[in-house]
């Protein structure tokens, strides 16, 4: 087991079981009549099924997520729930944290680490995506297995910040992540990596809305600027605004002071060894052996939703598919266009009635509700008794022969309780 989780293990043994009662003391009340109002709905929506370590403070990072918009702040919360369930985490979530094992695989090889405080009091979080192995973490963790210590790693670190607020007397309830890109090479950009990666922000987003102050990308490449273009359509607004591209150190230092970074990243700080890249707190990642891959005979389970459809769409035609989705899923899509078109999505009930998820809107630029982009995301719960179609009409004019090739993504499907 790498230093960082030995220490983690330490934190955790040292964790008074009245935290989250104190933690709660230190919330304020909250005095915005909106989201007093907002909160009020959302739990009646919710109709009981609020867990009770999560306050009002918790269903407001839903709602904000949401644009304050109930019903889907509501949706956003149930799938929260059904994550916990599908992985089978006790209501407080000690019981997860406490008899989840993380596997020795990601605890020896995966690059990860925890260490200092942003300008604001925020703990930073350190991700080395270009030190990821990624062939060795593929034929070693499924990604069940992966989605299950990102949780573990994420519940882990709100325990901590609870303990830290309770030691500092003051909220502390964000991370700063500092991402640092070096070493990125195409095998990350891969579409097994870039899937494994669009869950992981999925997950983040949705079941942990709100935690994230600032995404600080530090030892910028060429590379991985093409990958973020290709990237950024799928990252939500509210990420988007939170990230921040760091050129050199003193950009850096405006977000995080020198004596909370290490000394290879311009700062003052070093482990108990004397190390400038403060290995106790920091694991840079390895080659995963051979030992840790999976067995020919039980291969790895891949997610039997994610699937990508490619159709083509005439001039002055129309196309409407049905998307082949399990009932009772909330999924994730993204389209992709080479030319500018109309595309719509919709469900149709057991009684054939249509509840319009969204109209025809311009995808690729040009006509009326414009928008540029050649990408578009959106997502939506299938009920039981639904079915999920999209629709695509390609405006243009017969005599310019302009075939509409469209890729169709569906990026992320899970469980949710319709009950």
């Amino acid at each position: 087991m790498s230093k960082i989780f030995e220490r983690v293990k330490e934190e955790l043994e040292a964790y008074d079981q009245d935290i989250p009662d104190r933690f709660k003391a230190l919330l304020p009340e909250i005095q915005d009549r909106r989201k007093v109002e907002s909160v009020a709905q959302l739990r009646s929506s919710l109709d009981g099924r609020v867990l009770p370590q999560h306050t009002d403070h918790d269903l407001v990072r839903f709602l904000q997520a949401r644009k304050f918009n109930v019903g889907e702040a509501a949706v956003m919360y149930m799938q929260m729930l059904d994550i916990r369930r599908r992985f089978d985490m006790d209501s407080a979530s000690d019981c997860f944290i406490k008899t989840h094992t993380p596997m020795q695989v990601f605890t020896d090889h995966y690059p990860f680490g925890l260490l200092g405080y942003d300008r604001e009091g925020c703990p930073i979080a350190y991700d080395f995506p270009g030190r990821v192995d990624v062939k060795g973490f593929a034929e070693s963790m499924s990604d069940e297995e992966f989605t299950k210590q990102l949780i573990w790693n994420l519940e882990t670190l709100l325990k901590m910040m609870g303990k830290l607020s309770v030691e500092r007397g003051q909220v502390v309830d964000r991370w700063t992540v500092i991402v640092d890109v070096r070493d990125l090479s195409l095998e990350h950009f891969s579409k097994l990596q870039l899937s494994r990666n669009m869950k992981m922000q999925h997950l983040l987003d949705t079941h942990y809305p709100e935690r994230v102050h600032k995404i600080l990308v530090v030892n910028m490449s060429l590379l991985f600027d093409l990958g973020y273009k290709a990237f950024k359509p799928f990252v939500p607004e509210q990420t988007k605004e939170k990230i921040v591209i760091v050129r050199n150190k003193q950009q850096l230092f405006q977000y995080v002071h020198p004596s909370q970074l290490p000394v290879s990243y311009g700062g003052t700080l070093v482990d108990s060894r004397g190390d400038p890249e403060c290995g106790d707190w920091i694991s840079y990642g390895s080659k995963v052996p051979r030992k840790f891959y999976k067995s020919e005979t039980t291969p790895i389970s891949r997610h039997p939703y994610d699937k990508s459809i490619q159709i083509s769409v005439p001039a002055g035609k129309t196309r409407e598919i049905e998307v082949d989705v399990r009932r009772g899923s909330f999924v994730q899509y993204n389209i992709w266009c080479d030319v500018n078109i109309r595309h719509a999505a919709y469900l149709v009930d057991a009684t054939g009635c249509k509840l319009w998820i969204t109209h025809k809107t311009q995808l690729g630029g040009g006509g009326e509700e414009q928008d540029s982009r050649k990408t578009v995301s959106g997502q939506t719960v299938i009920g039981k008794d639904e079915s999920f179609f999209l629709v695509f009409e390609n405006k243009c004019p017969l005599w310019k022969k302009s075939t509409a090739n469209i890729s169709i993504t569906l990026v992320e499907t899970l469980n949710v309780s319709l009950a």
